[in-house]
């Protein structure tokens, strides 16, 4: 099976916007923004499909694709 993950690092999470609050007591809270324009989420979407569209398997069967978008922060 051929496996392909495309990230894009430049907003969602990245975008550095959140904090901490009431750090290092029991009531820490964190929070954290998600912010993403439409214009990076076309970007990324037209780059994926470039590279699908560009794939070829070995054996000549059809390219498949699966879309899956996810957020998490360490």
């Amino acid at each position: 099976m051929d496996f392909v993950v495309i990230r894009e690092n430049t907003e969602g999470l990245y975008g550095d916007v959140g904090g901490v609050f009431k750090q290092g007591t029991t009531d820490e809270v964190a929070v954290q923004e998600d912010i993403n324009t439409r214009k990076g989420v076309e970007r990324i979407i037209r780059y994926d499909f470039r590279v699908l569209r560009a794939a070829q398997k070995v054996d000549g069967s059809p390219v498949s694709a699966c879309c899956c978008v996810t957020s998490r922060m360490p």
